[in-house]
């Protein structure tokens, strides 16, 4: 029997039968664990992981190079073409972006998206499984946190804009970011009017223990009187998660979102079924996300 056969028989990873050359039965796995629905930007992954398990030996000049199969240490299965190495290097890069600013956010989310999708193609033991999915939940933080912004950007409603990016700071950032996302929507909601929002996102900066300068000016925001211009869509004391589809919050008892079954981003009810923006190659669906990948 092929190597290549014996690959797709001992297993049901849909890694395993892409570098098989099974594409698509590997599609097929991809569609029914993990919803996938848009498999264009999975392309070079899948090239990729085909690529990795073969290794061709050239031999007399009139002769055909000879094919050798590869497997994993210890097993009888294909290598793999990602690590998780790969994937943390690929954070790195993205929190680099986020550092250098607003030019940078759109290199930034695609850096974080990328992680999500290269995800898929991930084998790993069981001493890694719990740093795997740390990395995946910060990965879809930041994918979402800057798929916020970007849409924010072309918003030219000012109360819509004040919102979105007081939403913006309810994402797991690191530290810095964290306070630099408190800091822009500080800014935003002054300069727009919603003074009372501002003083409230203020008063959260305080916590990050900003330079003296800075201090000064959150005390001046946090003693303005003036009342916000008009209702925001936004309660910074109910629990809300965001649907990353319309960036409408889903407060507590609002009713249960559906979630990618790629990398677990939120929407609304409405959308279930629909590709989800953030990994942009999974679909939304209702029920807990699993990381079963």
């Amino acid at each position: 029997m092929a190597q290549p056969t014996m690959w797709c028989n001992q297993s049901k990873n849909h890694v395993d039968h892409i570098a098989a050359g099974s594409f698509e039965s590997a599609m097929k796995l991809m569609r029914t664990n993990f919803g996938v629905k848009n498999f264009a930007p999975l392309k070079a992954h899948f090239m990729k992981c085909f690529a990795a398990a073969t290794a061709a030996a050239p031999q007399a000049y009139h002769l055909p190079s000879h094919l050798h199969y590869l497997n994993r240490a210890d097993s009888k299965l294909p290598a793999t073409a990602f690590t998780l190495a790969m994937l943390t290097e690929k954070a790195k890069e993205g929190g680099r972006y986020v550092t250098e600013g607003v030019k940078k956010f759109k290199d930034a989310r695609d850096a974080f998206q990328l992680i999500l999708q290269m995800n898929l193609f991930l084998v790993v033991d069981e001493s890694q499984k719990a740093e795997r999915v740390a990395l995946v939940k910060k990965a879809q933080e930041y994918a979402s946190a800057f798929s916020l912004e970007l849409a924010r950007a072309a918003v030219t409603d000012k109360a819509k804009n004040s919102a979105m990016a007081a939403y913006f700071t309810h994402y797991s950032l690191d530290h810095n970011h964290a306070a630099l996302a408190l800091q822009f929507a500080c800014k935003e909601a002054f300069k727009n009017g919603y003074y009372q929002t501002s003083a409230s996102i203020a008063r959260r900066l305080l916590d990050f223990n900003p330079n003296p300068r800075l201090t000064v000016q959150l005390r001046k925001v946090m003693a303005e009187t003036k009342p916000d211009a008009t209702q925001l869509d936004y309660d910074s004391r109910n629990p809300f998660e965001l649907c990353v589809v319309d960036w409408t919050p889903m407060y507590m008892g609002s009713g249960e979102p559906v979630r990618c079954k790629v990398c677990g981003a939120p929407a609304q009810a409405k959308f279930n079924g629909e590709k989800c923006p953030i990994c942009a190659v999974g679909s939304f669906s209702a029920g807990a996300f699993e990381a079963s990948w």
